[in-house]
C-alpha cells in the first residue's frame, strides 16, 4: 500500500528485533535527556549567562532596597515593580518546592528576605498600631482616633475583630494583640469612656443630674440613650448597677427638681448661718421666702427626709405672722410686668 506522495510505510521490527529497537529509541532519549540537563546546569553555573545576570541584578536591587529599610523594604514590590514583584515571588515558590539553589537562598537571607509575606505583613502592621497607640495623637481612646489617623490600619483592626468573632483568627495573633490591651469590641471601650466621663461629671454635679444646661452634647446624647434603654429593660444590670453606684438619675425632671431644692435649701442654711434665723422674710430674701411658703403649703407631702432637714433649722409648718403678706393689700405693678415681658420696639407698637 502507497501513501500519498508515493512513500512506503517504514518497516517495523518483530520479535527479538522490536525489544532491541524499543530499548534503543530509550537509551538514546535518555541519553539526550542527560546530555541537556548538563547544559542547563552548566548554562545556571556560568556567571555569564543571561538568567544569572539577570538574578544577580535583581539580588542587587534587593540589597540596595534593604539598606534603606531593612525591615520593610519588601512590602508594596509587587505593586510599584511588577517585574521585580513576580521574580521575588519565583524565589518563595521555588523555595517552597526545593527548586532554590541553597546558594541563592543563603544570599536572600542576608538581606532579610521574607518567604511568608502574609505573616510579615501582620506583624508590620501590629507594629504600627504598637507605635500609634503610643503616640500623642491616640489619646486615650486610640480606637476612635486610628480611622482619622491611619484608615488602612483601621481596616486591619476591623478585620482582626471579624476573625476573632468567626473564631478564625489565631491563637498567638490574639495573645499578641492581647499584650497591648487591644479593644476587641468598639461599643464597650465606648461604653466605658463615656462612663468614667459621667463619672468625672457627677463629682461636680452631685445632684446626678445631666441635661441640657450643665453637660456637653455627646455626654447627654450618651445618658439619653441609657435612660431609653432603661425605660425599655434593655439595659445591661451590670451597666445598671454601676450608674446607680456613681449616683447617676434615670430621671432627669426629677433629678432638675432636687437640684432646685438643694440649691435653695443652701440658700436657707447659709441664711440661718449669717442670722440664727431659718425664717427669712419678703424683705430678707423674696426667692427664700417664697421658696418656704411653698414648702409649708405641701408640708405633710413632703418626703420625711426633707421635712426633718427643715426642721432641724427651725422652721416652723406656718409662717410667722409678722410676714404673712395679705393678698388684700398686694397690687400689681402693671408698669413692671409690661416693661419685663415686652421689648422696646413691641412696646412702642403697643403704645401706638
Amino acid at each position: 500500500k502507497k501513501k500519498k506522495y508515493g512513500l512506503r510505510d517504514p518497516v517495523k521490527p518483530k520479535g527479538e528485533a522490536a525489544k532491541e529497537h524499543v530499548a534503543t529509541k530509550k537509551k538514546d532519549a535518555g541519553a539526550r535527556k542527560k546530555t541537556a540537563k548538563k547544559k542547563k546546569r552548566a548554562r545556571h553555573r556560568d556567571p555569564n549567562t543571561e538568567a544569572e545576570v539577570m538574578w544577580d541584578g535583581n539580588y542587587a536591587r534587593c540589597q540596595a532596597l534593604h539598606a534603606e529599610d531593612p525591615h520593610s523594604w519588601w512590602e508594596g514590590m509587587t505593586g510599584e515593580d511588577h517585574a521585580f514583584g513576580a521574580w521575588l515571588q519565583t524565589q518563595r515558590y521555588n523555595r517552597k518546592i526545593g527548586r532554590l539553589r541553597s546558594d541563592r537562598e543563603q544570599r536572600l537571607k542576608k538581606v532579610a528576605f521574607v518567604w511568608d509575606t502574609i505573616e510579615a505583613t501582620w506583624e508590620l502592621h501590629l507594629k504600627a498600631l504598637k507605635k500609634f497607640i503610643r503616640s500623642k495623637t491616640a489619646g486615650k481612646a486610640w480606637w476612635k482616633n486610628l480611622a482619622t489617623a491611619d484608615a488602612k490600619l483601621d481596616l486591619w483592626c476591623d478585620a482582626q475583630r471579624r476573625a476573632k468573632s468567626h473564631g478564625e483568627l489565631a491563637e498567638n495573633r490574639q495573645k499578641k494583640l492581647d499584650e497591648i490591651d487591644f479593644v476587641w469590641s468598639v461599643l464597650d471601650a465606648t461604653w466605658e469612656l463615656r462612663f468614667e466621663e459621667l463619672r468625672e461629671f457627677i463629682k461636680g454635679h452631685p445632684s446626678g443630674r445631666v441635661g441640657k444646661d450643665n453637660a456637653p452634647k455627646g455626654l447627654l446624647f450618651w445618658t439619653n440613650t441609657q435612660r431609653r434603654k432603661w425605660l425599655q429593660g434593655e439595659l445591661d444590670p451590670e451597666r445598671e448597677r454601676r450608674l446607680e453606684e456613681i449616683g447617676f438619675k434615670w430621671d432627669g425632671r426629677k433629678a432638675k427638681s432636687d437640684e432646685i431644692w438643694e440649691g435653695h435649701f443652701e440658700d436657707l442654711a447659709a441664711f440661718h448661718q449669717l442670722t440664727g434665723n431659718a425664717n427669712p422674710g419678703p424683705d430678707d430674701d423674696d426667692e427664700t421666702f417664697s421658696w418656704l411658703v411653698h414648702q409649708r403649703r405641701r408640708w405633710h407631702e413632703m418626703p420625711e427626709e426633707r421635712r426633718t432637714r427643715l426642721v432641724s433649722l427651725g422652721v416652723s409648718e406656718t409662717t410667722p405672722a409678722g410676714q404673712a403678706l395679705s393678698r388684700a393689700s398686694w397690687k400689681p405693678d402693671w408698669d413692671k410686668f409690661f416693661k419685663d415681658a415686652t421689648t422696646p420696639d413691641l412696646q412702642r407698637q403697643l403704645l401706638n
